[in-house]
């Protein structure tokens, strides 16, 4: 027999009376499910919807509560949906969801599922060791205005953990104050569709996400993806690290990926990253990066051919030890081959890299097209400004900067110049 049937609670609920759940128990509208001082509930089926699942339910709230899966500390497989795979609340197409003050703890699926619902808040606390702390997956439909404030994502940094915070299908969400540490896997099953893990935040196909004052670093890949269908993002007073600043055998050295189709009107202002940020793959198209101190390893800035109409202004980026000869460049600048794409590197400073900018197209040849680079000042740089083989400037403007000639590069033993514009 089960220790707690399901069953719908309804007015308030004190359930520090209550014991460990079997099954999932259904909350309804007007709910406040709290604790007066901090109480455990333990799922004892792992592959439970959700301890409490909240669903076509208004004004409900939990309070001061602890949540325990039966994960293990540390597992190396798993399905790929984290809904099944066992989960603290699951909230589908309710308003008004307030929880505070809780833990949630060993969640082999998320600790919080969020689908098709409205003005959810998470607020002061914590997520260990769950596959994903947060999913908010608008299967059903879009999330709209979820807050994140004053939350701790923890995860072990080898075990199964795809992301801490996963963002699919919402808009309008803000996210602030909030810590993202060991999300991991190595090598193990990717997020399906997604492709990607090991990130202490992802979001893909969202609008209107405000990001301020995190902290997201000791990830296996990277501290922030940006990726797919992602419109309206914004990031201030931030710090993201990639995974070879606190494990050097782990050779990512990208703090922030701003990518893939439909990845649009992006704006990074005012961080600190401790690794490089990517720009490009399949999309990132009006992007500002901007005063920003970019602590890269093997570079600071790359972007690649489908990251374009980019603003990269204001930023000090400053090579730290560590990474490859080859790719030690401060930004550098792929495919430039359509005089549609416009890129602007303007009023930055870039030290102790071998290239600071770098230009080049597939094979080293070619035009680069509508680069303006102007007020920038490269130091400690062997090659301040370099063109990648016979690559040739077009319509491009170079000025005010503290080179006045650039360098071709073909391979490491076979460098001309300087040249002078």
């Amino acid at each position: 027999m089960a220790l707690f049937q399901k069953k719908k609670l309804t007015g308030r609920d004190n359930i520090t009376s209550l014991k460990n759940l079997a099954e999932t128990v259904s909350v309804g509208s007007n709910t406040d499910i709290y604790a007066v001082f901090p109480k455990s509930i333990s799922a004892l089926n792992y592959d439970l919807r959700g301890c409490y699942s909240v669903e076509n339910s208004q004004k409900v709230s939990f309070r001061n509560l602890i949540f325990n899966g039966n994960r293990p500390s540390f597992e190396t497989s798993i399905t790929n949906d984290p809904l099944t795979s066992g989960v603290g609340v699951y909230i589908k197409e309710s308003s008004d969801v307030i929880i505070e003050d809780s833990v949630f703890r060993n969640f082999r699926g998320a600790g919080i599922y969020i689908d098709k619902s409205e003005n959810i808040k998470i607020k002061n606390s914590r997520f260990e060791n769950c596959r994903v702390g947060v999913e908010i997956y608008g299967v059903s439909g879009v999330v709209k205005h979820v807050l994140i404030e004053n939350c701790e994502f923890i995860g072990n940094m080898g075990g199964v953990i795809s992301n801490l915070l996963r963002i699919y299908n919402a808009e309008w969400v803000e996210i602030r104050n909030c810590s993202f540490t060991g999300a991991g896997l190595p090598y193990g099953p990717s997020d399906a569709s997604f492709g990607t893990w090991g990130n202490g935040i992802f979001m893909w196909n969202v609008k209107n996400v405000y990001i301020s004052n995190v902290k997201s670093y000791n990830n296996y890949w990277s501290g922030i993806v940006v990726g797919q269908g992602s419109l309206d993002v914004f990031v201030s007073n931030s710090y993201f690290s990639a995974s070879a600043i606190s494990s050097p055998s782990i050779p990512t050295t990208t703090a922030c990926w701003i990518e893939m189709a439909g990845c649009r009107r992006v704006v990074f202002s005012a961080n600190r990253f401790s690794g490089g940020i990517a720009i490009g793959d399949t999309g990132g198209q009006e992007v500002i990066i901007s005063s920003n101190y970019i602590e890269g390893i093997d570079y600071g800035i790359d972007l690649n051919e489908e990251g374009y109409n980019v603003i990269i202004q204001g930023n000090i980026i400053n090579r730290i030890s560590g990474g490859s000869y080859l790719e030690s460049r401060g930004i550098h600048v792929w495919q430039r081959t359509s005089s549609t794409k416009n890129t602007i590197i303007a009023n930055n400073i870039i030290m102790n890299y071998v290239m600071g900018i770098l230009v080049n197209n597939l094979g080293g040849t070619g035009n680069a097209y509508a680069l303006t680079v102007i007020g920038n000042r490269v130091s400690g740089c062997t090659y301040p400004f370099t063109l990648g083989g016979d690559v040739q400037l077009v319509n491009s403007q170079i000025v005010g900067n503290s080179f006045n000639s650039y360098y071709r590069w073909y391979n490491p033993n076979y460098v001309t110049g300087p040249h002078s514009f």
